[in-house]
């Protein structure tokens, strides 16, 4: 006889305990990661908890679920699973990625997570082997979603190895041939040039954000709109919001081409990049750069303003927060080479950047696929059967 699912709370399930206090003065740099709740924040020569575990935002970021696999110290910012009362552990942090656990903060001043209150939430249990499936299925996407970014991780060095061996050592192909100058930003070789990044752009502008107020901006959205949190270093495929064309119509946004690479300005995100695979539109807190196709073309572009990011954060100011302009941005000094040798660089890591972009498509599909399985597996509405079918689909 199948065993049923069963409707009760979580703290059915598991029972969860606050985590503890290590200053960082006390760290001690070891095996053992330590687990915030951002996810892992460094290491510790102590564990606290044997894994695998499950810690859960408690402060912070509210509700972020962490599986960990080895033993690990879960700071006073989470909250980890004490007992699992017999359930799979993995079965376990997916469910809790379910529930809306940053609505039940409450409205204080530090917000935070109350344990009693999280085990109070009704949930539905399925049997242990139905658990263990439903794990292992979400499990496997989430395996192949980490063989893709490997992949993409060393596709990415790759390229970023031979803009570092180009445009930093100036070991461009025939460099043997060409004299090294001295100029008074520093040497070069002979026919390149210290040009300001602004003069070797066509396109440099930052975005805008239509009123909220306006309900024709944000309705029937087309476009696509990023914002800075969205950039993560990689393609923008899709964005979580769109604006209308009356947005367009009445340049409440303003359109970039595809190809674009963005640049974060403002907090703690300053520097972070995005190449858009789509013609978009971004917020105000972005920069978006095209090179002008000849001595500053796609790759290269992307390239110089990553090793440039770190200048970025020194350079930025603000009273509230950090921030960089348009200005900074285009006044940054860098080296051009001839045309020639942009365009040959841009072709030989073009194909890196092509087979990248397919990896983090297939990587935004799977995530995509899991996030829908999710809440459908958890809550029984979707059989192990018909997701295991739709695995195979993809593997």
């Amino acid at each position: 006889m199948v065993k049923a699912w069963r409707d009760c709370t979580l703290g059915d399930v598991l029972t969860l305990q606050r985590g503890f206090d290590l200053p960082t003065r006390l760290r001690v740099e070891g095996p053992f990661p330590v687990v915030s709740s951002a996810g892992v924040s460094g290491s510790h020569n102590e564990a606290k908890v044997h894994g695998p575990g499950v810690a859960i935002g408690r402060y912070g970021t509210l509700g972020e679920v962490h599986y960990v696999v080895e033993d690990f110290w879960p700071l006073n910012t989470t909250l980890w699973v004490k007992d699992f009362k017999g359930n799979e552990p993995l079965y376990c942090a997916h469910l809790l990625k379910t529930l809306a656990v940053a609505e039940t903060s409450g409205s204080s001043a530090v917000p935070g997570v109350n344990r009693n209150v999280l085990h109070g939430l009704p949930v539905k249990c399925p049997p242990l082997e139905t658990q263990q499936r439903i794990a292992a299925i979400l499990g496997a996407y989430d395996d192949l979603i980490e063989v893709n970014r490997r992949r993409v991780a060393v596709l990415e060095e790759m390229a970023r190895g031979l803009f570092e061996e180009w445009f930093v050592r100036f070991r461009f192909p025939g460099h043997e041939d060409v004299p090294i100058v001295d100029t008074p930003d520093g040497p070069l070789p002979e026919e390149w040039e210290w040009a300001r990044l602004g003069d070797a752009c066509s396109i440099i502008r930052s975005g805008s954000t239509p009123s909220r107020k306006e309900p024709e901006f944000w309705d029937a959205g087309i476009l696509d709109w990023f914002t800075t949190g969205e950039l993560r270093g990689s393609f923008l495929f899709s964005s979580k919001e769109k604006v209308s064309q009356a947005a367009i119509d009445k340049k409440k946004a303003r359109v970039f081409p595809s190809g674009t690479v963005f640049i974060a300005l403002y907090g703690a995100t300053i520097g972070a990049l995005g190449i858009s695979n789509v013609s978009c539109s971004s917020n105000q807190a972005a920069l978006g750069l095209v090179g002008d196709g000849r001595r500053m073309r796609q790759w290269q572009l992307f390239h110089t303003l990553e090793r440039l990011k770190d200048w970025f954060i020194s350079v930025g100011q603000g009273a509230a927060q950090q921030n960089i302009s348009k200005e900074k941005v285009s006044g940054a000094t860098v080296a051009l080479p001839p045309a020639i040798i942009s365009e040959l660089f841009d072709k030989r890591v073009s194909a890196l950047w092509e087979l990248r972009k397919n990896l983090e498509w297939q990587e935004s599909l799977l995530k995509t696929s899991r996030d829908l399985l999710l809440p459908r597996l958890i809550s029984g509405q979707l059989s192990v059967e018909a997701a295991e079918r739709q695995l195979e689909d993809v593997a």
